[in-house]
């Protein structure tokens, strides 16, 4: 993971010039999501989103604090980011283990849907504990986490990029209703659904 997309960019024209393939040996993210360079990229670069209204609001206000003689409550702010834009440079089968990533990759292509474990298990022919196992060594997270991430990642995006009321929310990103997606995104963010949206939608 690179820094900013500038370095990510730098990284990816270096791993092209050794010979290293990406994302077969190795996957790549930046930061930023500049569409500019991140479509430079060959093969295009996955950038993390950072919530850039919001840190401009919030340093803003403090600066605002500060001009008016008052000491800041906090020396500093942490803000999560808003997704990860995924492309090309970090595409699954950057995974060596191909049980695993056709798992992934399952998952990711039904992260609309209210699937199941069972029902990735359908798709890779192995044992529910030789799956884990080996989620858990590849991934540091088991097949239900990798699930429910997708589905609150899917989630996130939408709140975000969409005027979708909660219910449709909930329906678009895998879970059974809207009740069930705000108590996972409590306790996952610590915000509800619409706190998130006012949050980090851009204004």
């Amino acid at each position: 993971m690179a820094s900013n997309d500038i370095q990510g960019l730098q990284v990816s024209e270096y791993c092209r010039q050794i010979g290293v393939r990406v994302p077969e040996d190795m996957a790549i993210v930046g930061v930023d999501d500049d569409d500019l360079l991140c479509n430079l990229a060959r093969p295009s670069l996955s950038s993390v989103v950072l919530p850039g209204e919001r840190l401009g609001y919030d340093a803003a206000g403090m600066l605002e604090q500060l001009l008016m003689g008052n000491r800041l409550k906090e020396s500093h702010r942490e803000l999560p980011p808003v997704k990860l834009r995924v492309r090309q440079s970090s595409d699954i089968q950057a995974i060596s283990d191909s049980d695993v990533a056709q798992a992934v990759r399952f998952i990711r292509d039904h992260a609309a849907e209210p699937i199941r474990v069972s029902d990735v298990l359908k798709a890779v022919p192995t044992s529910r504990r030789s799956l884990e196992r080996r989620f858990r060594k590849l991934l540091q997270r088991g097949v239900w986490e990798e699930i429910r991430r997708v589905h609150f990642d899917l989630a996130k995006a939408l709140l975000v990029d969409t005027d979708l009321p909660m219910s449709r929310i909930a329906e678009c990103s895998g879970f059974t209703d809207s009740r069930q997606l705000s108590i996972v995104f409590r306790q996952s963010s610590g915000l509800t659904p619409t706190g998130w949206r006012q949050q980090f939608r851009p204004r």
